[in-house]
């Protein structure tokens, strides 16, 4: 990876080994000290599941009638601490986002509504011109990273090919 916050996967399939490069590098480059929320579209978030699932060990838990499987996130150790994987509906096939959510904030006059404060007006009408209804929605708002050296993006990911 050509800098310690972004990892260019190469056009290869996103796994454990290129979390583990993306992790380790920006460790070793002095910015990441805490764990990650590592979040994955779920495409992406189904190829890593299945390679997690085929090195799972039954217990004695287990009975031949019923198989149960499958994750709501993945976690793993790493020098920085617990880090867990996430499937993200709003991450784009090809990218995979690292935060440290406390450094990310939210904030603004007005977060996303489906009414203005202060004014009396429908945000939900129907169309004049059309069948149908117009919802609107009003936000005035920003989000902001404190600490971006933090987080790591990586790109270039495709699902279909060999692992990185």
């Amino acid at each position: 990876f050509p800098s310690h916050d972004t990892g260019n996967v190469g056009g290869k399939r996103f796994d454990l080994k290129a979390i583990f490069v993306g992790v380790s590098n920006a460790i070793n480059a002095g910015g990441l000290s805490e764990p990650l929320d590592i979040l994955v579209n779920p495409r992406t978030y189904g190829m890593i599941a299945n390679d997690e699932s085929s090195f799972r060990k039954y217990d004695a838990k287990y009975t031949p009638a019923q198989g149960t499987n499958g994750f709501e996130a993945i976690e793993y150790y790493a020098a920085n601490g617990v880090n867990r994987i996430m499937s993200c509906a709003c991450v784009k096939e090809g990218d995979a986002f690292g935060v440290v959510s406390k450094h990310w904030r939210f904030s603004g006059s007005q977060l996303p509504a489906f009414k203005v404060t202060g004014i009396d007006q429908q945000v939900i009408f129907p169309l004049q011109d059309n069948a149908g209804f117009a919802v609107r929605s009003y936000a005035d708002a920003y989000l902001m990273c404190r600490m971006p050296a933090k987080q790591i993006l990586w790109t270039n990911i495709n699902d279909e090919s060999v692992a990185f």
